[in-house]
């Protein structure tokens, strides 16, 4: 199966080699963030938020306003502490409750850049960026600002790619990158890095997240 969908991919042009174990189409392969990005892009809109109401206890979960819960079997179910305010699930099945299937926790940067529409607001004293109005996080002006714009240029770069396939627009061992090949790296380093404080202060400052290899 992996086999026929390089082959299919190869033969619109969205890669260069239809063997799946080529070593440009796995440039970010033990990326595992980025992968969990991928897989928030593909799984989008199914996205549940975790509320804790109790240090002890196993936290709720609601799908918008729907109140979920994780499988029974879930590897999620008996945890009681959660990094994200977020999970992903492939499936949502209702017997004796809501249960959701395969589940995995989403940091705010997937959803941002690969969720649904994205808007900046104003919450009291707070600056809100929102996705869709209700997946919100908060951020300083400034840095909800430029990445929204980072989601704007991402969303003419991935339409460009669709409709032209073949063009190169990811080139990360280029010396000289285009553009746009910053800008997916960019974004590519926001999503892998741990220290999410540092890439904020980065954006706040008006600086280029992209670092060149070797340097």
């Amino acid at each position: 199966m992996k086999k026929q969908f390089c082959g299919l991919l190869y033969d619109t042009g969205f890669v260069h080699s239809p063997d799946p174990d080529h070593e440009e189409a796995n440039h970010n392969s033990a990326n595992t963030k980025l992968i969990k990005a991928v897989l928030c892009a593909g799984l989008y809109p199914n996205v549940a938020k975790i509320v804790q109401t109790r240090p002890d206890r196993p936290p709720k979960l609601f799908d918008q306003d729907t109140k979920v819960k994780f499988h029974p079997k879930s590897v999620n179910s008996d945890e009681t502490t959660f990094n994200n305010k977020f999970v992903i699930y492939h499936t949502k099945v209702k017997s004796t409750a809501v249960f959701l299937h395969d589940t995995s926790m989403i940091p705010p940067f997937p959803l941002l850049f690969f969720g649904g529409n994205i808007s900046v607001e104003r919450d009291g004293d707070q600056q809100i960026i929102a996705v869709d109005k209700w997946i919100k996080f908060q951020a300083p002006h400034r840095i909800a600002m430029l990445v929204k714009e980072m989601r704007q240029q991402l969303d003419v770069v991935l339409r460009q790619k669709v409709s032209s396939p073949r063009m190169d627009l990811y080139t990360p061992l280029s010396p000289s990158p285009s553009a746009s090949s910053q800008l997916i790296q960019s974004i590519i380093d926001l999503i892998a890095s741990e220290d999410y404080q540092w890439q904020a202060q980065r954006l706040a400052a008006g600086k280029h997240l992209y670092i060149r290899r070797g340097k």
